[in-house]
């Protein structure tokens, strides 16, 4: 199980924390497309994190945190800050 802070996110105009901005980036398949068995993990871990929004910690099992983890390493950012850095190190990358 890991738990990571659920930080408020001042700069982003559309996502308000750290629970959102994960959402947003699992919400949308990689570049490669999902198979089905990523298809399914990225629904429950959707699912979670949007659970998770209003909370002040996002709790995630090991194997959720990992998908998580990987969908960040994969997403194309558009612009990159200490903020938007601050949250990618929250999920040990």
């Amino acid at each position: 199980m890991k738990t990571i802070e659920n930080k408020k996110l001042e700069k982003a105009s559309d996502v308000k924390n750290y629970a959102s901005l994960a959402l947003f980036i699992c919400e949308r398949p990689p570049l490669e497309g999902h198979t089905v068995a990523t298809g399914r993990q990225a629904m429950k871990v959707c699912a979670i994190l949007e659970s998770q929004k209003e909370k002040e910690s996002i709790e995630l099992e090991d194997a959720d945190f990992n998908f998580v983890k990987e969908q960040i390493s994969k997403f194309k950012w558009g612009a990159y800050n200490t903020e938007i850095d601050d949250f990618v190190k929250s999920f040990e990358l």
